[in-house]
């Protein structure tokens, strides 16, 4: 797998999988049957993602139908609950929030967003018995082994979002960097939590889209 194809499939994961374990889905197939979550993907994908790799056109709409495909299928279709590829792949995501920012002097409200949401999940989580759950339509779903969830443990979701943004994205070890320093993201981390925890996850992608309509316009 070449950097190009890692960073669109850490940045396509990156808005769905966070956002749609917190709605309830368990596998990128029936998160991407979700309106919300299909069209927030969407947008950032054509404004972000493909923008952002740094690419050829071609090259990059051809990598986007493929891996969109593999996420929609059932049979190939991402298991939301193991976080690991996603953090696995933060180099990916991390490349792509620094490309658009260098790119154009602000942030990518999709790959921002998608990262709140990240955060948001992490430090909602439960855990029992060195195992992290957390509530799937209603029943408790243990979620596959992943160390990074750790780094969060000392984390809360009810924290002023100004704190746990900067706490959050200032973990060196966790990220490899101190994210601070991309211009503009713990700024923008900080409002998406502040919108997640007033507002919920759908109202947080609402805003998201309208935040990339008006970035293009």
């Amino acid at each position: 797998m070449d950097n190009c194809e890692e960073a669109c499939k850490a940045g396509l994961m990156l808005v769905i999988q966070p956002a749609g374990l917190m709605l309830g889905y368990e596998n990128s197939a029936r998160c991407m049957k979700d309106d919300q979550v299909r069209l927030t993907m969407g947008n950032s994908l054509l404004h972000e993602i493909m923008p952002s790799l740094h690419t050829t056109k071609e090259k990059a709409e051809t990598l986007a139908y493929r891996l969109c495909g593999e996420l929609e299928n059932a049979e190939k279709a991402a298991d939301l609950t193991d976080l690991n590829a996603l953090f696995a792949k933060r180099k990916g995501f991390i490349s792509l929030i620094r490309n658009y920012s260098d790119d154009r002097f602000a942030f990518p409200p999709g790959l921002t967003g998608g990262l709140a949401c990240l955060i948001m999940l992490c430090t909602g989580l439960k855990k029992r018995d060195g195992r992290y759950t957390l509530l799937l339509n209603g029943t408790e779903k243990t979620l596959r082994s992943c160390p990074e969830l750790e780094a969060f443990s000392l984390l809360a979701c009810d924290m002023p979002p100004e704190t746990l943004s900067y706490a959050a994205l200032s973990d060196q070890a966790l990220w490899g960097e101190d994210l601070r320093r991309i211009e503009g993201l713990e700024e923008s981390v900080a409002q998406r939590l502040l919108d997640l925890q007033i507002l919920g996850v759908r109202e947080t992608m609402k805003r998201m889209n309208d935040a990339i309509k008006e970035q293009r316009e």
